[in-house]
């Protein structure tokens, strides 16, 4: 029997016994007069809609449409839940995790038996399967597979962005984590609007390695970027001049793109990206960093807000490296 939701008509095959497979795909035959479809997907839904329905699904669809009827094949991975915990919490083929990430499982309503994934944030992943709970609220999960993180880039890139005003800060972290960027660093420069005393800083500073927590886990990373706050410009240079290609973004650069730049080092392994808060740098700055051995670079004749050129250069850096294949 077909479960029937308005004018919408599932046919959720993995829910039902094999036969109805079969039931599924003559359905689709019979409707459109094609032969059955082999279909060998995990979960498999035909869907009908009689009327003009807008629905904001976060799945593939493949449609096909037949007088004012219109089918859809549905076809949605089951993404598996991701945790983070230390890597001290996972011994003996056995994964501890605290009360916080226990009411995170309750809210995912996983249950005893089912499959997710912990990582311990130094790009290891363990599959594990839900066991149960102790006394004091924790949960314990069997360790069935342990595999590499798949989603870490193989260019270390850091940014070092001067302090933006309001929260564009929590933009850039949230972005350039999900793109792959392995650190954000913030420093304060000559036009840098807003001033953090250090109390302020502190609170700002774990907000935003939660931020990056986050990121992390909705992007499938296998680490966490750390988030710091650097004391002055010169230092912020000087950690950036680390890398094998520090990148310098000045918006009066004309000879260098950023192509050109990351294309002259074939097989580079860390890459840093440094730039300015919302009235851009001083030339003295450039000047200095340059000087450094940084090198100055441009990502086009527009001019970007404070928030989107770490962006655009970190997803310039992933391309140019092979990172977005």
């Amino acid at each position: 029997k077909t479960p029937v939701f308005g004018n919408i008509c599932c046919f959720p095959v993995n829910e039902f016994p094999q036969d109805t497979y079969f039931i599924g795909a003559f359905f689709f035959s019979t409707l459109f007069g094609s032969d059955p479809v082999p279909y060998t997907l995990e979960v498999f839904y035909i869907v009908i809609i009689t009327h003009k329905i807008t629905r904001k699904l976060n799945i593939r669809l493949c449609h096909y449409s037949f007088y004012s009827y219109r089918a859809y094949i549905v076809t949605k991975e089951k993404k598996m839940a991701r945790f983070f915990i230390a890597a001290s919490n996972i011994f003996g083929g056995v994964a501890y995790l605290d009360k916080e990430e226990a009411n995170h499982i309750k809210v995912l309503r996983i249950k005893n038996g089912e499959t997710f994934t912990v990582c311990d944030g130094n790009g290891t992943d363990y599959i594990c399967q839900l066991g149960e709970n102790d006394n004091d609220g924790n949960i314990t999960a069997k360790v069935i597979d342990t595999v590499p993180s798949s989603a870490e880039a193989s260019v270390h890139c850091a940014v070092f962005a001067a302090f933006p005003k309001g929260d564009k800060a929590e933009t850039i972290i949230q972005k350039c984590v999900e793109l792959g960027a392995n650190e954000i660093n913030f420093f304060p420069s000559t036009r840098c609007i807003v001033k953090f005393d250090d109390k302020a800083l502190m609170r700002k500073t774990v907000r935003w390695q939660k931020i990056a927590l986050e990121a992390a886990k909705q992007s499938g990373r296998g680490r966490i970027p750390k988030v710091s706050v650097l004391s002055s410009f010169k230092e912020a240079v000087s950690s950036a001049c680390a890398s094998q290609l520090p990148l310098f973004l000045y918006e009066e650069e004309r000879a260098t793109g950023i192509k050109a730049a990351v294309e002259a080092y074939p097989g580079v392994n860390t890459v840093s990206i440094m730039t300015g808060p919302e009235g851009g740098f001083e030339k003295s700055e450039h000047e200095f960093a340059v000087n450094s051995g940084m090198k100055s670079v441009t990502i086009g004749p527009r001019i970007l807000r404070c928030e989107t050129a770490p962006v655009c250069a970190v997803s310039a850096v992933m391309l140019l490296t092979g990172n977005l294949d």
